[in-house]
């Protein structure tokens, strides 16, 4: 006669361990910003990870968005007020934009413009927000557009 002897097995498992915000595994280090000039700076933070900011470096960002708009945009040349645009510029808090800028159909990629506009518009809402900056609520109204002397105003 067979018998059957029950076997009975036992697996140690180790618990898996994860990587930290740092890639440690198993390590237990504190993700965040180290830098003590930076705004958002954490005196508990044991890993730098790239997220420090600070005002004045975020502005100093914005402006120069601005100044390769500035160039992009360059002297609106025309003939006649039918080569003449404008597109709204910057984000106000309140909501609308800053401003409205002229430019030319001749000497301007208009896609090229309307993506670093959009880089800038949605950097400056991103900035009012961390900063929580305000604003008069004023609606801009976009300019009229003529040509005046082969160059593109708008008023």
């Amino acid at each position: 006669m067979n018998r059957l002897i029950p076997l009975v097995l036992f697996f140690a498992c180790e618990g898996k361990q994860e990587k930290d915000c740092a890639g440690v595994l198993g390590g237990n280090n504190i993700c965040g910003c180290t830098d003590s000039t930076s705004t958002n700076y954490n005196y508990q933070v044991t890993y730098d990870d790239g997220s420090c900011y600070s005002q004045s470096y975020d502005f100093n960002q914005l402006e120069q968005l601005e100044l390769e708009i500035m160039d992009i945009i360059g002297i609106p040349g025309c003939s006649d007020d039918s080569y003449c645009r404008y597109v709204g510029f910057g984000a106000k808090p309140c909501g609308g934009y800053w401003e409205y800028l002229v430019y030319s159909m001749v000497n301007v990629d208009s896609i090229s413009l309307s993506n670093k506009i959009d880089q800038y518009n949605e950097y400056n809402d991103s900035l009012n927000v961390r900063y929580e900056i305000s604003s008069d609520c004023n609606f801009i109204y976009p300019p009229t557009l003529h040509c005046d002397n082969g160059v593109c105003i708008g008023n």
